[in-house]
């Protein structure tokens, strides 16, 4: 993961980050299809670089999620491929929740 860091920089109040797998089996033990997989409009994953924030007057105001945060955030935001691996490039706004 280190390695896709290096290789993509997020910009403003952009962040990379990478999907967390999600259950398909539910409690008691009933596999669902991918279809069936819950909510369809936001994703879970994990940071792995965050941009500077946006610039106000000047300064940058500070980003609300750092590197490692677990995030809950839209689908429909940019999907990329580095060396075979997808990643999402969200800004921040796009970003729903942190999840502990």
């Amino acid at each position: 993961m280190a390695k896709s860091k290096n290789l993509i920089t997020p910009l403003a109040d952009r962040v990379l980050i990478t999907a967390l797998k999600e259950d398909t089996k539910t409690a008691s033990g009933i596999i669902l299809p991918d279809s069936m997989g819950g909510d369809d409009e936001m994703l879970r994953g994990t940071v792995l670089a965050v941009g500077p924030g946006k610039k106000v007057n000047g300064k940058y105001d500070e980003m609300t999620v750092k590197e490692g945060d677990k995030v809950l955030f839209k689908k429909w935001v940019d999907k990329i491929k580095i060396e075979g691996t997808e990643y999402y490039l969200a800004s921040e706004g796009d970003l729903v929740a942190t999840i502990n």
